[in-house]
């Protein structure tokens, strides 16, 4: 996971299986922004992760919550296995297109 701040905004890039073994280690690296001061959003880049089942999916609802963003999350760039999960699970709706300008190096 890769995460910092564009704008007002927490922009947070995942790699990898989004799951029970990978939650404990995505809030602890997270922690410290939970700590800063209300982001705007939270968005999200899922384009590699491989695997997402309903933990991962329970942990991006709340993570906005986490963080305290007030306009809450944007997943952008999802993978194949991140679309079907969210498309199965009636989500769909929260995965957007990123711009282009909005990267994390």
């Amino acid at each position: 996971m890769v995460a910092g701040t564009v704008g007002d905004d927490l922009f947070i890039t995942l790699a990898g299986e989004l799951d029970l073994g990978a939650i404990t280690h995505l809030d602890r690296a997270l922690a410290s922004f939970a700590v800063e001061a209300p982001f705007r959003r939270v968005l999200v880049d899922a384009s590699a992760v491989v695997f997402c089942d309903s933990t991962g999916i329970q942990w991006l609802l709340h993570l906005p919550h986490r963080v305290r963003a007030i306009d809450g999350l944007r997943m952008l760039n999802v993978s194949p296995a991140v679309e079907r999960v969210f498309t199965v699970a009636g989500l769909r709706g929260l995965l957007t297109r990123a711009a282009p300008e909005l990267a994390l190096g």
